[in-house]
């Protein structure tokens, strides 16, 4: 997973939890 923050910064990220019910998604950075 690719992240882009606000400020244009980018950063690859990995799932560390996930929650289908609620569609849900804890990522680190």
């Amino acid at each position: 997973i690719h992240v882009t923050l606000h400020d244009g910064k980018k950063y690859t990220a990995k799932i560390v939890g996930l929650d289908p019910k609620t569609d849900l998604a804890v990522i680190k950075i």
